[in-house]
């Protein structure tokens, strides 16, 4: 018996986590109208405003960097090609490139199954739902992450 064996194609899953998007930019907003109202009291004269425009500084610096982090953009994702597979970190730097032979086994884990737990020779790896703009988007990761592994026998 001849069976012919399939190649899994490249696939890129882009990460657009758009929910988490919108609360950081609620929350720069927010952390805004603190500002703008110490900074207020800080021209009326009250030197106990300092802190509280400076932690509202922060604040907003902080909600404004991470939003603009995780912004949609070219090659920001999940590449799985069949020589492996390629994460983007979230908030920046190199992308983790992983060999198939590094990965041991997926399952989804979270009392709405909403992550993805890609367990390594060494550690782990974990996608959540709320990378992806659509519902069904981390299913397709699974998926495609599932053709490429070695299928395993059973031992008795």
């Amino acid at each position: 018996m001849s069976q012919t064996a399939q190649t899994p194609s490249t696939s890129f899953h882009p990460f657009h986590p758009r929910t988490t998007r919108v609360g950081l930019g609620v929350g720069a907003a927010l952390a805004l109208m603190v500002v703008l109202m110490a900074a207020w009291e800080v021209k009326r004269g009250l030197l106990a405003a300092w802190p509280r425009l400076v932690g509202a500084l922060l604040l907003l610096v902080s909600f404004s960097f991470v939003w603009w982090r995780l912004r949609p953009r070219p090659g920001y994702g999940a590449l799985i090609t069949p020589m492996g597979v390629t994460f983007s970190k979230p908030l920046g730097g190199e992308p983790v490139s992983l060999a198939w032979s590094e990965v041991r086994s997926i399952n989804r884990e979270g009392k709405a199954r909403d992550t993805l737990v890609v367990h390594l020779t060494e550690g782990e790896w974990r996608l959540q739902a709320r990378m992806f703009d659509k519902p069904g988007a981390l299913d397709a990761v699974a998926q495609a992450l599932e053709g490429h592994l070695p299928q395993r026998g059973y031992d008795a």
